[in-house]
């Protein structure tokens, strides 16, 4: 049936809000029902390839640009129509007209009924689509009254149905038809104008199912009874082999070719003027002689006998895909068990995120007793979009240990000698998450754990801005469930990374030093000895100048991973493409993690091919001593580089040679420096 909406639309009439509660069931079986009215018409169309190559397809969603073409209502010259994937990728955010299916239409956007719009699918479209039919729907207007759908000022309450001839939509009250149908008693309508025109589908007017049981029938057995009739002659007679054969292919051919259109009828049963309605598989039961096909022919009305032209055989193929592709909740769960337990976490998070969200937007309408209005809802997901961008992660080749890496590269850890259990990785997870909402970061990145006497600390870091290193944040918790910012002490001191003590692993306990007397230098450059160091620190504060020293001293990353932009800032660079496996072995080609610190032009020099925009951070050989602070050695099995730090025992840097999708650093260790370091070398 081919109504305007499923034929159940009306150009008028109110609707009273349902202020009953509903249950998730109810939700997903009316979620069930729009998808499947929606894949009807959707379902047989392409919606990611503009379909202007296939020709002139037999029947397929379209829409016309307002837009693009804004002049379509004035002539059939400016009339142009779109496929299904076009009106997604051209014309998103255009005002389009929906146009339901129409037969026989190459996509005309981009083409020469629209210079001004570039098909992103499909830019080379050079030939006029000269097969193509632009009724008034094209202009946003319908019916014999040529009035828009919906219209505005139309208040009676009516159904649109489409005629399959010239497919233009009527409303059933100017159809000139006395007897309007119900829509479960017909399966195709022919509109009052098409009768005029197309004849011959007037002597078809309730005589189709006679015609079915008499005519056709007698059509058969005329077949069979001069089959019969030819074998018996020639069985009689002395005529040759080929010469019979002959003889009986023209008998069938006459026989066959009998016309079977009933004659018209006079009187109360003549045909009528107005529309006319049709039972399914009406089709079939046109006639099919020569005479009638060439008339079919003249009133370019052949695809009356083809079956796949009808609506029905277009929508029933848009059901079958939806049934062997699913519903959209079952594709949902199927990716939802794909994931990984820390992407679902994160989704959940972002929905109950949203949803108290909403609620609490929602309860000030109430307490206001203010109407939530549709302008209110978009300004509403575009301030929760935008605070989703302002705390959006980093780029996605950012690879360090962060949120949407952290499952991937939790293997890594094993360079380090630990891991992270299913749980820990889950919890963390979601803790990061959280923290970054709470503390409107751009990105955040899970540091390693710093291991304490009594109990442990987990680090990470955070960045607000694009900028990586000015104004960055450091981070602890000890349950990874809360986490706390490490303020920069008012007072530290360089020599608190001499100390030998563990940690505790209480935040806000206070340790007395004794790091033994200093030692000066005379004027003879003999050492003489001072008064004794002796202070005492919080262990928070001890904390932040721990994690800020492993990050200045031992962090790296392959080059060309970091890169000043051109405002100055030092960002990741979302182009990075991984060092080949011969570089991967040089220590010059890793750099700190860190605001450089030595004289560009220095930097630059020790490059034989330099970016000054990549090249102006400090590399890892600039250390004292420069021999054996780092170790670089090569997992085999999985083609990566791991850089262990000597002055930081636990401090491990990785990388996957030739990719630029694994690389990063993590630090597993107990917070005290390698000060035997240049004795031992």
């Amino acid at each position: 049936m081919d109504s305007k909406e499923n034929a159940t639309a009306s150009s008028g009439g109110s609707s009273k809000l349902d202020e009953s509660s509903v249950t998730m069931l109810d939700v997903l079986n009316e979620q069930n029902e729009l998808e499947a009215e929606s894949d009807a018409v959707l379902g047989g169309s392409d919606e990611k390839n503009c379909t202007y190559a296939l020709g002139y397809i037999g029947r397929q969603a379209l829409y016309a640009c307002v837009t693009c073409s804004p002049e379509s209502v004035v002539g059939e010259e400016k009339r142009a129509g779109v496929c299904l994937a076009c009106s997604y990728q051209c014309h998103e955010g255009h005002e389009l007209v929906e146009l339901y299916t129409k037969r026989n239409f190459r996509c005309d956007c981009g083409g020469k009924r629209m210079p001004d719009v570039r098909c992103k699918l499909d830019p080379i479209k050079l030939d006029e689509n000269e097969g193509n039919q632009y009724n008034q729907n094209f202009g946003g207007l319908y019916c014999t009254c040529h009035r828009p759908y919906p219209d505005p000022e139309d208040t009676v309450p009516d159904e649109m149905i489409q005629c399959v001839v010239c497919e233009d939509w009527y409303h059933t009250r100017h159809l000139e038809n006395d007897e309007p149908k119900n829509s479960k008693d017909y399966a195709e309508m022919v509109c009052h104008l098409c009768m005029e025109r197309v004849v011959p589908l007037r002597n078809y007017v309730g005589k189709l199912e006679d015609c079915n049981r008499t005519l056709l029938n007698e059509t058969v057995q005329l077949d069979v009874t001069g089959l019969d009739d030819s074998v018996a002659t020639a069985a009689d007679t002395s005529v040759a082999p080929s010469e019979s054969e002959e003889d009986l292919n023209e008998s069938k051919r006459i026989k066959l070719d009998i016309c079977t259109k009933p004659a018209p009828e006079d009187g109360d049963k003549a045909y009528k003027k107005g529309a006319t309605f049709w039972h399914d598989g009406w089709r079939k039961q046109l006639c099919r002689c020569t005479e009638c096909m060439e008339c079919y022919r003249k009133l370019k009305v052949e695809f009356l006998l083809d079956e796949k032209d009808t609506v029905q055989w277009y929508e029933d193929n848009g059901r079958a895909k939806r049934e062997e592709n699913g519903s959209t909740y079952e594709q949902g769960m199927q990716m939802w068990n794909k994931m990984g337990r820390v992407q679902q976490v994160e989704i959940l998070s972002g929905y109950n995120l949203m949803k108290d969200r909403l609620a609490s937007f929602l309860d000030t309408f109430v307490t206001n007793q203010q109407v939530v209005t549709e302008k209110d809802i978009k300004e509403f997901f575009e301030k929760l979009n935008k605070e989703r961008r302002e705390t959006n992660m980093a780029p996605p080749s950012s690879c360090l240990m962060n949120l949407s890496t952290l499952f991937d590269h939790a293997p890594y850890l094993s360079y380090a000698f630990r891991t992270l259990s299913n749980d820990e990785a889950l919890k963390l997870g979601h803790s990061l998450r959280t923290l970054q909402r709470a503390q409107r970061l751009r990105s955040v990145y899970f540091l390693g754990r710093l291991e304490g006497h009594d109990a442990d600390y987990f680090l990470a870091f955070g960045c607000a801005e694009r900028e990586l290193f000015v104004g960055r944040k450091l981070f602890y918790s000890q349950n990874l469930h809360e986490w706390f910012l490490l303020l920069e002490p008012k007072q530290w001191d360089h020599c608190w990374d001499k100390i030998d003590a563990p940690f505790r692993g209480d935040p806000a306990y206070r340790m007395e030093v004794d790091l033994g007397p200093s030692f000066a230098l005379d004027e003879d450059l003999v050492p003489v000895e001072g008064e004794r160091i002796r202070f005492e620190v919080k262990e928070q504060n001890r904390l932040w100048f721990i994690v800020s020293r492993i990050l200045q001293e031992a962090a790296l990353v392959p080059r060309g991973v970091l890169y000043h932009d051109t405002d100055g800032n030092c960002v990741i660079n979302p182009y990075f493409g991984g060092i080949s496996t011969e570089a991967s072995l040089i220590l010059n080609n890793y750099l700190h993690f860190r605001e450089p610190r030595a004289d560009p032009a220095v930097n630059l020099g020790k490059q034989d091919e330099c970016s000054y925009f990549m090249d102006v951070f400090d590399p890892a050989d600039d250390v004292v001593p420069k021999e054996g602070s780092f170790v670089v050695r090569r997992d085999v099995g999985r083609d990566v580089f791991v850089l262990n730090s000597m002055h930081w025992p636990g401090m491990v840097n990785f990388h996957r040679a030739n990719t630029g999708a694994v690389y990063g650093f993590f630090y597993f260790g107990d917070g005290r420096k390698n000060w035997e370091l240049p004795f031992k070398l």
